[in-house]
Parts: structure tokens; sequence; C-alpha cells
């Protein structure tokens, strides 16, 4: 697939609001005393509002390569071997991490087990085993699991996908509140980042956003956006544990990110080579996020959240290099 810098960009956003949610929540929100309430506030709280982005990414590319000719199991099968082979060499990584005592996590045959055949979202003791990022994964291959189906519903409907999509997020939140449902088997289910997944998928086929090419338009876009990341937070929203602010922040990001192609096209050729490189490497960043459980920090402070996303950043990178990118020019080199 030929790369596109919006995309690029959008991923880059991505891998850094996860990486540096969790390399504050490791060095102590508190102690980051020398950032600014701005800073801190937009960047260093959108754990959840970066993978509601990857996955409204993975709607928009799945649907750019999607061949309806090949068949359900074909295109299964392409999907599983782009993402398998790196996924299983971090959860060997991972199991011996955390034997090292690098990272307090269940490593149990179960844990293990789930994890290998990507079940391990269906159950609240798995969910966040070997590494709390895997939950992703197995979220993503549902997404696999119904794409045709969720393809084939937009292509023969109009908006069918995308009302059908809003009635049952509703229904879901609306189960999530009024039957008190904690877990993060439901709560972080497809059934609740369907509607970032499905946008991705609108954004590709449809022109919905024309109408906010306007600059105008979107610029009230972007400083919406830019005030609800700001300021906006959404602890005790409505009662319930869905963080309904990340789903509509990272619908409004991709949206930006789209409308704004143009101009992101235009920015500086070294630092549209740096983000892409990011964004590249972002799955095997994405893959290594909790590497910095490693290390035993001297100092907790805002330097050293600078210093950890580096880090973490950096490993991705040689990871990248190492696993990941040797085994797709060997995937590419079997399929010639």
């Amino acid at each position: 697939m030929n790369r596109l810098f919006f995309i690029d960009f959008a991923r880059f956003l991505a891998i850094f609001f996860v990486t540096s949610f969790h390399v504050a929540r490791f060095i102590g929100v508190n102690n980051m005393h020398s950032f600014g309430k701005i800073f801190k506030n937009a960047f260093i709280t959108g754990g959840w509002l970066g993978c509601c982005l990857f996955f409204l990414i993975s709607g928009y590319c799945l649907c750019k390569v999607y061949d309806e000719k090949k068949s359900y199991f074909d295109f299964l099968k392409k999907r599983l071997i782009k993402i398998l082979p790196a996924y299983y060499i971090a959860i060997i990584i991972w199991y011996f991490l955390v034997k090292m005592g690098i990272a307090p996590k269940p490593i149990g045959i179960s844990a293990i087990l789930s994890h290998i055949f990507l079940v391990h979202t269906f159950d609240n003791a798995n969910f966040y085993s070997l590494s709390g990022v895997f939950w992703f994964l197995g979220v993503l291959f549902n997404f696999y699991l119904i794409f045709p189906l969720l393809y084939k519903l937009q292509k023969n409907t109009k908006y069918g996908l995308e009302i059908s999509t809003i009635i049952i997020f509703v229904i879901a939140v609306w189960a999530s509140v009024h039957f008190h449902i904690k877990g993060s088997v439901y709560n972080k289910s497809i059934l609740i980042n369907l509607p970032c997944f499905v946008f991705g998928m609108t954004l590709y086929k449809r022109p919905i956003l024309e109408f906010f090419k306007n600059k105008y338009f979107k610029l009230l876009l972007l400083v919406i956006t830019l005030v609800l990341l700001i300021f906006a937070k959404s602890k005790g929203f409505i009662g319930t544990m869905i963080d309904l602010l990340a789903i509509i922040e990272s619908l409004l990001i991709g949206s930006l990110c789209f409308l704004y192609k143009e101009e992101l096209e235009k920015l500086p050729v070294l630092l549209k080579d740096g983000i892409t490189k990011v964004a590249v490497a972002s799955y095997s960043i994405y893959l290594y996020n909790y590497i910095f459980y490693a290390t035993r920090p001297v100092y907790r402070n805002s330097t050293m959240v600078f210093i950890y996303i580096l880090l973490v950043f950096g490993f991705g990178f040689c990871m990248y290099k190492i696993i990941e990118q040797p085994i797709n020019k060997l995937r590419i080199r079997l399929k010639q």
C-alpha cells in the first residue's frame, strides 16, 4: 500500500498519545510539576484516545487494501500473516521479561494460550496479562473477523452501516451504565470501539467531510478539538468506565488529519521523514510500549517523561529493524 502522510501523521499522534500516557503513569503524573497544564492535559492523558485513533486508522486502511474478489479466509490469512509473527515474538520476549521480574503480570498457561489464539479480550483475568497493550490486538482481530461484513453493508446500503453503528453504540453504552458493567471485556470491546473503526471506513468510502473543507469550518473543528483535549476530562462521565470523550476526540482528530492532508504535505521534509519513521515503526513501538519497566529511574520528574518517551520510541524502532522489517521482507519475498 502506498503511504499516505496524513495517515502516518495520525499514526504518529496515536502512538505518542499511548506512549506518553503509559510513561506519565510510570513516572507519576503528580511529579510533573514543570509541565504546563495545557501540555499535560492535551498529551499525557490520552491512552485510550491513542488506541481509538489506531482503530480509526485500521478501518480506513482496510478499506484501501481490501480486495472483494478474494475469499473471506484469504483476507483473514493475509491480515494475520501481517500482524502475528511480530506479535508472537513479542509474547515470547515479554514472557521472559516478566519472569525476570521486569513487570508484575500474569504469565500462566491460560494467559499465554489466550494470547496466542487472540481470545484474551474475552476474559477479564487475561485482558491485561503478559503486556497491558496486547488487548488492542485481540479487539483488532475481532474487527478483522467482521470487516468483510461491515464493508458489504456499507457498500450495499446508503449510510446503513453508520446508522447501525450509532444504534449499537448507544445501546452498548446504555447497557454499561444501566447494568453497572465495569469489566474491560465489555467496556473495551468491539461494541464500544465500533464507531472509531467504522468512522475510518467512512472517511475512505464517503464524502461526508466535504462540507467541512471550508477553511473556517476546518479551523472551528480544530479549535473544538483542542478545547476538548486541553480542558475536558471524562472522570465520572455519565457514571461509566467507557471513555466517551476519548472516542469523540479520536473521531475529531481523524477528521482533522483527513481535512488538513494538503497542509500536512507541506511540512518540512525532515519533520515529515521523522514522523513517517515513527509511523512505520508504530506497531513495534506499541508492542514494546512498557519496556521502561526494565529501568529503575533515580528521578521522577517532567524531564524523565520526555526521556522515557524517546527510550520507548528508540527501542521500538530497533525492534522494528531487528524483527518486524525482516519478517515483512520475507513475507513479500515468499509472496512473489
